[in-house]
């Protein structure tokens, strides 16, 4: 049990660093006008939707593991 909740939290402590880090770099390349503004804005309520997905694949994952 204790081994699950280190797991759990060492993947909420990689998102946030992945989320700045993917921001930053979406910033950076409109920034030096390789990425349309708008562009971004058409494809961000897709980024909700895969974070979920990856939730949702996680937690299939963990009750395969722990049968």
């Amino acid at each position: 049990m204790e081994n699950t909740s280190r797991k759990s939290a060492r993947r909420r402590g990689i998102l946030f660093p992945t989320v700045l880090i993917v921001l930053g770099m979406i910033f950076l390349l409109e920034r030096q006008g390789l990425l349309d503004r708008h562009v971004i804005w058409q494809w961000i309520p897709l980024l909700p939707v895969c974070v979920g997905a990856l939730m949702l694949l996680d937690r299939i994952r963990g009750k395969d593991d722990r049968t």
